[in-house]
C-alpha cells in the first residue's frame, strides 16, 4: 500500500477482501492547516504535517485484521470424487453432485459407452515359464507390462480406442487372452461396434510384429512381440445392462456394481439402486436413498407428526404418542410421590390418643358386671380412700388429686383391692351348627 501526504485519500486493494464487490476502503486524510488550529505561529511553522485523522496504528491494525479475515475466509474448499473448486463450490465430474460433490447421481445420461473385444494373440518371440500362468506373479507382471506397452502402439488406429486389459497368459508359446476396451457413442452402438471389430482383425492379418520388424537383434532388445497371424482370433461380447456403466470416466470401481443401464427411448442412462429405474430398486417409503461405496442407505425423514425409523423407513414413531405417553408416566410417577408423601406425613403426623385418667377409671375393671351373671356371696369390703397426705404406690395421683403423668402413660393393675370370694359363672359353650 502505497500513502503520501499530500493526497485527500489512499485507496487499499479490495483484493484483501473476502468478497469481491466490497468499495475499496479510503482513508481520508488532513491536511496541516486543519491540524494547526490553537496553536502558535512558531509551532505551526515547525509542526510536521499528519497524513490521517485517526494514529497510524489504529488504521493499520484495522487494514491488518481485514486482511486476516478475507485470507481465512478464502481458503479453498476440499472438492471429493474427482471434483474441480471453482470460488465458493465445486465442479463435480459426471455421476456426482452436491456441494463438495459428495453425493452419487441415481440416473446420469451417458452420451459414449466403453464397449469390450476379446482378442487373441500367440507371441512366438518369447518362451512361456509356468510361473507367467500365476497372476501377480514376477514373471506375470513384467510380460504384461511389457505387452501393454507394445500392444497400445499396435492398436492405436483403431477407432475409439482407449486401453488393454490381460485375462491370462497359458503356454503355446506364449497365448495371451487380453480386452480391447473401445469408447464408442450408444446412439450409433451397433455399426461402430461392427466396425471396431474388423479394424482389429486387419491389423492382426496385416502385421505380425508389434514393431516395424521383428527381426533384427533391436527389435528383441526393444521387448517387440512377434504374431503368427493365423492363431489370431477376435471375439464379440454381448452388449449387456451391466456392462454399459463399467469403465465410465469418473466413477468409481466401488460404485460401478450398483449402476445399470436403460435405454430409455434411445438414450442410455446409467441408473443406481436408488433409482426407481433400476430392475432392483432399493426403497425407501419415508425417506431418500443415497449410495454409498458399500451399498445404497435410506436416509429417513421427520414430519410434524412421525418419526420414520428402519432400514427402509417403514416404521413409524408418532410424536403426539411419545408426547402422552411421556406425559401419562410423568403424570403417574408425581402421583405415587405424592401418595408416599401424605401417606408417610400422615404416619408421623397422626393425633396421639386422648390422655385417660386411669386413676379415676381405675375400680371399674374390678366392678361385677351382669353380664358375667355372678352372685356375690357377701357384700364387697368398703375399700379405704388413700391418703391425700401421701402419694399412691404407683405414683398415679399427686397430693392435689390431679393425675400425674405417669396415669396417662400405662395401666396398672392392684391386685390387693381384688374380691376373691366372688364367684364368677359363665354359660356353657354350645355348638350351634356344624
Amino acid at each position: 500500500m502505497n500513502s503520501t501526504h499530500s493526497g485527500s485519500s489512499v485507496s487499499v486493494p479490495t483484493s484483501i477482501f473476502s468478497s469481491s464487490h466490497a468499495p475499496p476502503l479510503t482513508v481520508t486524510s488532513i491536511p496541516p492547516a486543519t491540524l494547526s488550529v490553537g496553536m502558535s505561529t512558531q509551532e505551526r511553522t515547525s509542526s510536521t504535517p499528519v497524513s490521517t485523522s485517526t494514529s497510524p496504528g489504529s488504521t493499520l491494525s484495522r487494514i491488518t485484521s481485514l486482511a486476516a479475515s478475507s485470507t481465512t475466509a478464502a481458503v479453498p474448499i476440499k472438492c471429493q470424487n474427482g471434483g474441480t473448486p471453482v470460488g465458493d463450490h465445486c465442479l463435480c465430474p459426471p455421476f456426482f453432485t452436491g456441494h463438495l460433490c459428495q453425493e452419487a447421481m441415481n440416473e446420469v445420461q451417458v452420451a459414449n459407452i466403453t464397449a469390450t473385444i476379446i482378442v487373441f494373440v500367440k507371441v512366438e518371440n518369447q518362451t512361456f515359464t509356468p510361473e507367467m500362468a500365476i497372476p501377480g506373479s514376477k514373471a506375470f507382471q513384467d510380460f504384461v507390462k511389457n505387452f501393454v506397452i507394445q500392444m497400445r502402439k499396435f492398436y492405436e488406429d483403431i477407432p475409439g480406442f482407449q486401453n488393454i486389459s490381460v485375462i491370462r497368459l497359458s503356454e503355446g508359446s506364449i497365448n495371451v487372452d487380453h480386452e480391447v476396451l473401445v469408447s464408442m457413442p450408444f446412439s450409433n452402438f451397433n455399426k461402430t461396434y461392427d466396425s471396431a471389430v474388423e479394424a482389429i482383425n486387419r491389423t492382426l492379418l496385416s502385421a505380425s510384429c508389434s514393431c516395424a520388424s521383428c527381426s533384427d537383434a533391436s527389435s528383441q532388445n526393444a521387448g517387440c512381440l512377434a504374431f503368427n497371424p493365423i492363431f489370431s482370433r477376435v471375439l464379440e461380447v454381448p452388449l449387456s445392462a451391466e456392462a454399459l456403466c463399467k469403465n465410465q470416466p469418473g466413477l468409481s470401481p466401488d460404485l460401478q456394481q450398483y449402476y445399470v443401464g436403460r435405454n430409455i427411448s434411445g438414450t442410455l442412462y446409467c441408473v443406481s439402486n436408488c433409482s426407481y429405474l433400476h430392475p432392483h430398486p432399493f426403497s425407501c417409503m419415508n425417506g431418500n436413498c443415497y449410495l454409498q461405496p458399500d451399498g445404497p442407505s435410506c436416509y429417513c425423514a421427520q414430519s410434524d407428526s412421525y418419526w420414520y425409523t428402519g432400514q427402509h423407513c417403514e416404521q413409524s414413531i408418532s410424536k403426539v404418542g411419545v408426547a402422552v405417553g411421556v406425559a401419562l408416566g410423568l403424570a403417574a410417577l408425581l402421583l405415587l410421590i405424592l401418595l408416599l408423601a401424605v401417606l408417610l406425613c400422615w404416619r408421623r403426623c397422626r393425633p396421639k390418643d386422648r390422655p385417660t385418667n386411669w386413676a379415676a377409671d381405675e375400680e371399674k375393671w374390678y366392678e361385677n358386671e351382669a353380664e358375667w351373671g355372678a352372685v356375690p356371696h357377701s357384700p364387697a369390703p368398703p375399700i379405704p380412700a388413700p391418703a391425700s397426705s401421701a402419694p399412691d404406690p404407683d405414683g398415679s395421683t399427686s397430693s392435689d388429686g390431679r393425675s400425674s403423668p405417669l396415669a396417662h402413660r400405662s395401666f396398672r393393675p392392684r391386685l390387693d383391692k381384688v374380691d376373691t370370694s366372688l364367684q364368677t359363672r359363665i354359660a356353657r359353650p354350645q355348638v350351634t351348627q356344624l
